[in-house]
């Protein structure tokens, strides 16, 4: 029997370009489900305001990259990371370079703490960074001093 309109037996796989975020079903909308609604505010910052609200600490990742990110900004250093590679390897040489870092961590929305919504008011930890730091230690500082906004 001959196919009419050219359509084949067999079904077509189904292209869903969309992500899909864990939890959420395909074909819905990606509008962030919490407790807490932000009235008024755009899509994106009811999102933001539903992750800072659901997180107590950052993660290990979102520390790696503040740590990563701030170094290079300082440094230029193309340097693949490594959380046990120390500062100097990244070329932090002098103490003026760990208090730009340290500057960038606190106070840089776009690559420190600020960017996850997270502050860190209490700096006596991370005002030690020192060339002879892991990239690990820089980040379990980061991680251990941050709080929520």
């Amino acid at each position: 029997m001959a196919n009419k309109k050219g359509k084949s037996k067999t079904p077509k796989k189904r292209k869903n370009p969309r992500s899909v975020v864990p939890g959420q079903k395909a074909g819905k909308s990606k509008k962030a489900v919490g407790k807490k609604k932000v009235l008024g505010a755009a899509p994106a910052a009811r999102a933001l305001a539903f992750v800072a609200g659901s997180q107590d600490t950052l993660t290990d990742g979102q520390c790696d990259n503040i740590a990563s990110d701030c170094v290079r900004k300082i440094t230029g250093s193309g340097r693949e990371y490594s959380r046990s590679d120390q500062l100097q390897q990244y070329g932090v040489n002098t103490d003026q370079q760990c208090r730009a870092i340290v500057s960038l961590i606190i106070g840089d929305n776009d690559i420190g703490v600020g960017r996850y919504q997270f502050k860190i008011v209490d700096t006596s930890k991370i005002s030690g960074l020192a060339p002879s730091w892991t990239m690990g230690q820089l980040a379990n500082t980061i991680q251990s001093s941050a709080i929520p906004i």
